[in-house]
């Protein structure tokens, strides 16, 4: 199969288009024509598009910008306002990890974060201290589990728990916005806000 180069507005048609089941195998043909950083971004921008739609957030998926270091993962219009979001994978080894320790004392860590969703430790830490390019604001933090979802039944209690904490250490952090979105799930469990800045304007 040869080789070919993202072509972003073309994914965004044919993503509308997925009437039927051989449009939508289609659609899932072109990933495999793409490597390295082409085939990253579509894999990014088509998972934003996803985490879009389960939110509610009215973007046109061919207008996302996909930007590069020190600047955010990308970033999109949103009521008629640029919105710049950090991605980051929660991976399945981590879930596993944190259903093993179940029943066991939390930690008390210096991130009250990690004592409460210890599998969101590494990569909470290396967003909150990632700095990105001035301008680069309101700025959301996606979180996302897209090869294994997180038993959120066990997690819930956990963060409801430490919630205030949570809080806390998320007003000290540079994201006006976090999200945890489960996609394979379709769906955002939890979120937490600075400031309401992804609703329509008075």
């Amino acid at each position: 199969m040869s080789h070919v180069k993202w072509d972003q507005r073309q994914f965004a048609a044919m993503r509308s288009s997925r009437s039927s089941p051989s449009a939508y195998r289609a659609y899932e043909v072109m990933f495999l024509q793409l490597r390295g950083a082409e085939l990253k971004r579509a894999k990014e921008w088509d998972l934003f598009v996803r985490f879009c739609d389960a939110g509610g957030l009215d973007i046109n998926p061919a207008e996302v910008e996909m930007l590069d270091p020190p600047r955010p993962d990308l970033s999109a219009e949103i009521y008629g306002r640029k919105h710049y979001f950090e991605l980051g994978e929660v991976v399945q080894e981590d879930f596993l990890r944190a259903d093993s320790k179940r029943g066991k004392t939390l930690r008390i860590e210096p991130s009250p974060l990690i004592a409460v969703w210890d599998p969101l430790e590494a990569i909470i830490k290396k967003k909150m201290k990632k700095r990105y390019a001035a301008g680069s604001e309101p700025l959301s933090l996606v979180l996302y589990s897209e090869r294994n979802a997180p038993n959120w039944d066990v997690l819930m209690p956990l963060v409801e728990e430490r919630k205030s904490e949570i809080g806390a250490c998320f007003d000290s952090s540079h994201f006006d916005h976090l999200w945890l979105f489960l996609a394979n799930e379709r769906r955002i469990p939890f979120s937490l806000s600075k400031r309401q800045i992804l609703l329509p304007p008075d």
